[in-house]
């Protein structure tokens, strides 16, 4: 069912505006090099606390960008067409991550109040070794933010494995916010 979304499909190219639009959103491609830089940068003026705007920051988008995704697209007609529902819709959107080049996405256990999943070849963690601390910050609040479009409900989402630090795979795991 995953094949229900299909961002490539959904692809406009503007050239005589110098615009790419995916579902109606404009969108730029960017070498992933650029959100290491960001995120280094980032942290050498803030510090830690870096990673947390850059999480609160991902997290806000996506849940205005997951909402109107939903809004315009035919998810939420399959959805209730096929009885999945907030479900289906969450295993559907969650391809965004692999259709946008963040790696392969796998949604291992979801409930109305939990989401478990796994993140293969992040392009953001394959950056760093030896990381001591995850660091797709960005991921994780694009996931938080995504629960909280679907579910209507406050989610927060924390990493807990990261390809940086040495794991084989990146680890989520969002959670009804309390």
């Amino acid at each position: 069912m995953a094949d229900e979304i299909d961002w490539v499909r959904d692809t406009e190219f503007i050239p005589e505006k110098g615009e790419i639009k995916i579902m109606n959103s404009r969108v730029v491609l960017l070498d992933i090099g650029l959100f290491k830089s960001f995120r280094d940068n980032m942290l050498k003026i803030a510090g830690p606390v870096a990673d947390q705007l850059i999480y609160l920051a991902a997290k806000e988008h996506a849940k205005e960008y997951m909402a109107e995704v939903i809004e315009r697209s035919k998810i939420t007609k399959l959805a209730s067409k096929t009885g999945f529902g907030k479900k289906y819709i969450a295993e559907q959107l969650i391809q965004i991550l692999a259709q946008f080049g963040y790696g392969k996405a796998t949604i291992e256990k979801i409930t109305d109040e939990e989401v478990a999943g796994r993140l293969e070849n992040s392009a953001i963690a394959i950056q760093y070794e030896n990381a001591k601390r995850p660091v797709c910050s960005q991921i994780a609040g694009q996931v938080a933010g995504g629960m909280t479009a679907i579910y209507g409900k406050e989610y927060d989402c924390e990493e807990t494995e990261c390809i940086a630090k040495g794991d084989p795979v990146c680890r989520f795991v969002a959670r009804l916010k309390e």
